[in-house]
């Protein structure tokens, strides 16, 4: 696969403790000694604090706020506080976070590198063997849009994930996430996308039964549901004052409008545009 024209400022990758932070770095830096992330400015992991899980949304604002540190700490203090300033260096920026901070309690033999690294058994390009990490980068790193001159995708690096990014287009108002449609049984046991006959997303469900697919109108002509696929992507166009005075962060979309998804090579991506 070949990777996109343009580069990311940032990639980060999470984890849920400082140990399993070390793993990922040593990790990280052998990939960055054979240079495979050309495409990449700045490699960054980050661990939850003081060991406490704080989620992937938790996980996906101190990746921001880490941004801003660095962005800023050249800025004079008046501007560094600014949180106009901090709307205009993210408008600017491409960061892509993969979360990979699970404890991989199925597989605890892989506990301290995660579910990330899990080495597979495919030939490998490199002296390393092929991780999950290496499967997936490549399709991550090629969800940059040409459109839109920053933006964010997050998703998560536990999944083995195949799609054609150049298909998928991140709008440059509003949200971008991806889907398929498999059996109720197994979309249960993970997050749905609920849109109506136009494809227009109404609303998403966290692990709903098979009875709430039904009575939500979920289910496709097929009797399938459509399953979040975890990489979700937005313009930082609308990113607003993301640490505003009060401590407390707030994400907004300027519009409250939905916008139909489109059909990509069994992937299908979707844009709402309305407040987090």
């Amino acid at each position: 696969m070949t990777y996109s024209a343009i580069s990311w400022d940032y990639l980060f990758v999470t984890a849920s403790n400082d140990e399993q932070a070390k793993s990922y770095e040593d990790q990280l830096a052998i990939r960055s000694r054979l240079g495979l992330f050309a495409e990449v400015d700045q490699v960054v992991v980050v661990a939850d604090p003081a060991g406490k899980r704080i989620g992937s949304g938790g996980s996906t604002v101190l990746c921001l706020q880490k941004v801003l540190e660095r962005e800023v700490r050249d800025l004079s203090a008046e501007s560094s506080n600014n949180p106009n300033v901090w709307s205009e260096l993210f408008s600017k920026l491409r960061i892509l976070i993969i979360h990979g901070g699970g404890d991989s309690k199925r597989l605890p033999a892989y506990g301290t590198c995660g579910k990330l690294f899990t080495p597979l058994p495919i030939n490998s390009e490199t002296a390393l063997p092929t991780t999950l990490f290496d499967v997936q980068l490549p399709y991550f790193l090629n969800l940059l849009s040409n459109d839109v001159e920053g933006q964010v995708v997050v998703t998560s690096g536990d999944v083995f994930l195949r799609f054609n990014p150049e298909k998928v287009q991140i709008h440059s108002k509003g949200i971008t996430g991806l889907g398929c449609f498999v059996e109720p049984e197994l979309a249960s046991r993970h997050g749905v996308y609920v849109a109506d006959e136009e494809g227009i997303v109404q609303q998403f469900l966290q692990k709903p039964c098979v009875d709430a697919l039904r009575k939500c109108n979920a289910l496709n002509q097929q009797g399938q549901a459509m399953l979040d696929v975890h990489p979700c992507g937005r313009s930082n166009r609308f990113l607003r004052c993301p640490f505003p005075g009060n401590g407390r962060p707030c994400f907004s979309c300027d519009e409250e409008r939905v916008e139909r998804c489109s059909q990509a090579s069994g992937v299908w991506f979707l844009s709402r545009r309305r407040s987090l």
